[in-house]
């Protein structure tokens, strides 16, 4: 009993001295946008793209069995077939939206490539003459594990925070394209 009781008070002793472990925040992947590049001077301007999601009415056609039963020859007969039904579900369709101007100072701001080496600013600017995809990372650098699947060259971003929701160069949404066929239906 006293070795139980002990136990007991060293185990509460060691919890209340080494304190309740903290929770360990996953780390976030990083968001897939567009951006291009502008040289000023010595430094570069970036332009990056943001995803604005538009709620959107699809139809679907799915084939729904039914069984019906009839009596053939004094015998119950079941037999199924399958109706096509059209139901309407919303999905959230990502377009275009506003573009913001963040100059890249390599200390707040600054790119990588895929294995975590700075891009140089001159290099920058020739890399994303035209508008690119690239990840941005707003929470630091980015686990491995979310670029097993990235294509070779693409780069890294890394923006805070707060300079995404802070009012800097907020250009209007682009324009979509009216004849952008719909989005395709989900095989099933």
């Amino acid at each position: 009993m006293r070795a139980l009781i002990a136990v007991c008070v060293v185990t509460l002793t060691c919890t209340a001295f080494l304190g309740a472990e903290e929770p360990i925040a996953a780390p976030a992947p990083p968001t897939l946008m567009m951006a291009s590049a502008t040289p000023c001077g010595p430094a570069v301007t970036l332009h990056i793209r943001t995803t604005q999601f538009v709620p959107t009415t699809i139809d679907i056609g799915r084939k729904m069995p039914v069984s019906d039963s009839t009596i053939a020859n004094g015998r119950v007969v079941e037999r199924v077939r399958y109706l096509e039904v059209l139901e309407q579900q919303t999905v959230m369709r990502p377009t275009p939206g506003a573009v913001m101007s963040v100059p890249v100072d390599g200390e707040h701001v600054f790119v990588t490539d895929l294995k975590g080496k700075p891009v140089l600013p001159s290099r920058l600017a020739t890399m994303l003459k035209k508008e690119t995809a690239v990840l941005v990372s707003m929470n630091g650098p980015v686990d491995p594990f979310f670029l097993q699947t990235t294509k070779p060259g693409t780069l890294i971003v890394y923006l805070p925070a707060e300079r995404m929701s802070a009012p800097l160069e907020v250009l209007p949404p682009a324009k979509t394209d009216p004849n952008e066929p719909p989005l395709a239906k989900p095989k099933q």
